[in-house]
């Protein structure tokens, strides 16, 4: 290989790093900006969520107390608040207190899930409340007066914590979501750019050393397809050239049979005779077969985080049982495992590609099934 070629291939792999490091650098841009935008949406509409979930909450117990005060209109009289508060804010840990205050502003009861009952003339408050109700009584069966307010603190921990999670969540398929669009990104451009591009550098490089034989091309109608068309025509015409000499040659009888065989061995020595070869790269070869393999292993994963809604559907009244919940992840785990030792003998005996087609079809079909009946349990 002369300078020239070493110089223009060596520019031509810097340049294919170059377009590769900027494809990455673009998705991952793109990516991580969509995940930051989501997170600031989720953050923005979190906490008036809250507070019209704690509002809805605290409409249900002021409606509650004023039941309670239909026959006793005395609001510091009124009994077994506490228990019915540790209740509502057991079930919703996005309220850290509520406290009943009177009209005239006396704190009759507090109930907090981090601070112990407070009573009577006490006013110190477990935070600042960011909902306040009226507490109604109906005092002559009419109309409906207010004797005093729930206050309802929220818990921006508990808002924190959730946000905190959903910026954990996103990072997690950001991830992901990164390591796919890399390896879809490299396979895209080693297929279609990079180990073109050095599968015709491989043909140039073969006909220079005297190697004639033309390269199995796609059908592709970019200017990498027009080279690989006018390097294989160019070949084409030097092999015709060859066969219309030797039918030339024998037609001349005995007196050519020198010049015959010069031809002969020259056509041996050129491969003008041998059948296309294929000069795609190994790398890109194993390429496409680790993209396939890691989708194959990319559609069984995906499937296991549905495989407990799944089992709920299917159980019915057993499906609080703990140990059924985690049966389908052993069995899958098993199968996978019991599937090792003549799984490479069906493999050899069926040959790898029916055994890796039927393994994807079956794979897909469950993974399918699956999917549709979990998302059926959310509706």
């Amino acid at each position: 290989m002369s300078v020239i070629q070493k110089t223009e291939e060596h520019l031509l792999r810097r340049s294919k790093l170059w377009f590769m490091i900027l494809a990455i650098l673009l998705l991952s841009l793109s990516q991580c900006a969509l995940s930051l935008v989501a997170v600031m949406r989720f953050e923005a509409r979190l906490l008036p969520e809250i507070l019209q979930k704690a509002e809805l909450v605290g409409t249900e117990v002021s409606s509650r107390i004023t039941n309670a005060l239909a026959f006793d209109h005395n609001l510091n009289a009124l009994r077994a608040a506490e228990p019915y508060f540790d209740k509502v804010l057991e079930l919703h840990p996005e309220i850290i207190a509520l406290t009943i205050v009177t009209t005239a502003g006396k704190v009759v009861t507090t109930r907090s899930s981090s601070h112990p009952i407070i009573k009577s003339e006490n006013k110190n408050e477990p935070g600042k409340p960011e909902i306040i109700l009226p507490i109604l009584a109906d005092f002559i069966k009419i109309r409906q007066a207010p004797v005093g307010t729930l206050q309802i603190t929220i818990n921006h921990n508990y808002a924190e914590k959730t946000l905190r999670e959903m910026t954990y969540d996103v990072l997690t398929v950001l991830a992901i979501s990164l390591l796919i669009t890399f390896g879809l990104a490299s396979f895209v451009i080693q297929a279609r750019f990079s180990g073109r591009i050095d599968a015709v550098l491989t043909m140039l490089e073969r006909l220079g050393k005297g190697d004639l034989r033309p390269n199995k091309i796609e059908n592709s109608a970019d200017r990498i397809g027009d080279i690989f068309g006018s390097l294989n025509a160019l070949v084409k015409r030097v092999r015709d050239l060859y066969q219309e000499s030797l039918v030339r040659l024998e037609s001349y009888g005995p007196s050519a049979t020198m010049s015959l065989q010069l031809l002969t061995v020259i056509g041996e020595r050129n491969r003008l005779t041998d059948p296309p070869v294929d000069d795609t790269p190994p790398a890109t070869r194993l390429l496409a077969l680790r993209l396939v393999t890691f989708v194959f292993f990319l559609a069984e994963e995906v499937i296991r985080p549905f495989l407990p809604l799944y089992v709920k559907q299917l159980a019915g009244d057993l499906a609080n049982t703990p140990s059924l919940i985690g049966l389908p992840f052993s069995l899958f785990i098993f199968v996978g495992a019991a599937a090792q030792p003549w799984g490479a003998h069906l493999s050899e005996r069926f040959g790898y590609r029916k055994t890796f087609l039927f393994a994807s079809i079956l794979s897909a079909v469950s993974t399918t099934v699956a999917l549709s009946e979990s998302l059926q349990s959310f509706s």
